[in-house]
């Protein structure tokens, strides 16, 4: 994921591909992607795909990307000075954070298993806590023992992550809110610290 950021970054053109089955990182659940499958037909039939899709992406003059928008958000900021303006750019960002918050959901809600639900709600435990409401595209992942939670802010990405047991699956929704949720946002709050929220001047 390294490269793509880079590419993001640079505004240049991105294909991405993913082996069918795959659950994309939630930064990119909604960015274009071509499923294959790994055996010779579906060595055929990407490559037939990947020739449209790369003169497509080729083509577009301005490449759009989560990292592109997040960088156009803030310039319309320094642009934008008067009070109005200011107050409807907030309220695009409210809706946009609350679309992605959607979005990650919907994605966590599409994993079958009794972890992927306690994943989900752990997410939104943490994704609404009121001190973090300034913060957008936030994201949740999960290793083989560790939990991570992510946002972004005007300065850019920050983490937290919480270390979880091997059976941390089989716990109650309580347990589970209040051996993960409850300490994974307190991290994040306090590295969230470090990295002022988004303006909000609509109050």
């Amino acid at each position: 994921m390294y490269e793509l950021a880079i590419r993001h970054c640079c505004r240049r053109p991105v294909v991405s591909i993913a082996l069918r089955g795959t659950d994309l990182p939630f930064d990119i659940t909604t960015e274009r992607a071509i499923s294959f499958t790994d055996d010779m037909l579906g060595v055929r039939e990407l490559a037939a795909a990947l020739r449209p899709a790369i003169e497509a992406a080729l083509a577009e003059s301005a490449p759009d990307n989560p990292v592109y928008r997040v960088r156009e958000s803030q310039v319309m900021r320094e642009v934008l000075k008067t009070d109005r303006d200011q107050f409807i750019l907030n309220r695009f960002d409210r809706l946009e954070n609350a679309v992605q918050q959607v979005v990650n959901a919907a994605a966590l809600s599409r994993r079958s298993g009794l972890d992927r639900d306690l994943l989900r709600d752990v997410y939104v435990a943490v994704s609404t806590r009121p001190e973090l409401q300034g913060y957008r595209s936030m994201t949740i992942s999960e290793t083989a023992d560790t939990i991570v939670f992510g946002a972004m802010s005007p300065a850019g990405r920050f983490n937290a992550a919480i270390v979880v047991p091997p059976d941390w699956r089989t716990w109650s929704r309580g347990q589970v809110m209040a051996e993960i949720a409850h300490p994974l946002g307190d991290a994040l709050r306090k590295e969230a610290e470090r990295f002022p929220p988004f303006p909000d001047r609509d109050e």
